[in-house]
């Protein structure tokens, strides 16, 4: 299956755009693990779920 120009660069900015949203939300942890720990012990697996989501939604 060859991928034309314009699905390789809708995928491509799709991936990068995914990708800084997952570094806001992995700063938010780091930040909710400094100021509130008891919230903060529940980011990675939220993070993970969320990574899954935005993978799935690039396919």
């Amino acid at each position: 299956m060859a991928l034309d120009h314009f699905t390789l660069q809708a995928t491509l900015e799709a991936f990068i755009v995914n990708l800084i949203q997952l570094l806001q939300v992995l700063l938010l942890g780091r930040w909710i693990e400094k100021e509130h720990w008891y919230v903060g012990a529940s980011i990675p697996l939220l993070t993970i779920i969320f990574a899954r989501f935005l993978y799935s939604s690039t396919l």
